[in-house]
């Protein structure tokens, strides 16, 4: 640490106004990362910029970047969806909301293009993205309409439009009637309490084989039930 300070101190004297202090295989942890970069910062200048160039080896890119910026790093290398070497370099999705929303800093990231930009990259690169991906994965903006729709916010830690994403809702074995009524009210529909009891009974069935219905599935359901009336 002793070196790597003096170094820095070296780089400055001679004219570099922004230093990067890399984790190149992503070996140190959190913790590790704040006081290196703190270390480092103490004894630079205050217009002197430090730089955090992480890797996720460990799956602590994210982490560790976050750590550097709270430390005082003013930028942080990404890539979009974590791409780079081995097992990649800090997400740029990741950290655009983490920055914000952990470390309380400002970016100026347009974060609603964060969904779409990730997808074209994944389509121009011939690569599929992970249903989990955190951020920008179809599978973290899914539900189970089973779970009560006034309690969504609590299983989700913003919005999904705030990244251009949509909020999935599926239709399985532990659907109820409220569920089926606003999907229905959202196209118009009106049912009778006999025809929510019969499209509920319906998708439980259906639920109890395994099946789940996307909303497409589950409204042309609910149509047949409401034109067979």
């Amino acid at each position: 640490r002793k070196f790597l300070t003096r170094f820095a101190e070296l780089l400055e004297k001679n004219g570099a106004h922004i230093l990067t202090l890399s984790d190149t295989v992503g070996s140190l942890s959190p913790e590790e990362t704040f006081k290196m970069f703190d270390d480092v910062k103490k004894e630079l200048k205050e217009s002197t910029a430090l730089s955090a160039h992480v890797h996720n080896d460990r799956g602590l890119a994210t982490a560790n970047s976050l750590a550097a910026i709270r430390a005082g790093a003013r930028q942080a290398h990404v890539t979009v969806g974590g791409l780079g070497e081995r097992a990649g370099n800090a997400s740029l999705e990741e950290l655009a909301i983490g920055a914000e929303d952990i470390a309380r800093v400002r970016t100026g990231i347009r974060k609603h293009l964060l969904t779409p930009t990730v997808k074209e990259i994944a389509r121009l690169g011939n690569f599929s993205l992970w249903s989990r991906q955190p951020i920008v994965g179809k599978g973290t903006m899914t539900h189970d309409s089973g779970i009560h729709l006034a309690a969504l916010a609590g299983f989700e830690p913003f919005n999904p439009r705030r990244v251009g994403g949509k909020r999935v809702l599926l239709y399985g074995r532990g659907v109820g009637t409220r569920a089926i009524e606003l999907l229905a009210a959202s196209h118009g529909l009106k049912l009778t309490a006999d025809q929510l009891s019969q499209i509920v009974v319906s998708i439980r069935k259906t639920g109890k084989t395994g099946r789940t219905l996307t909303e497409t599935q589950a409204l042309t359901r609910i149509q047949r039930y409401a034109a067979a009336a």
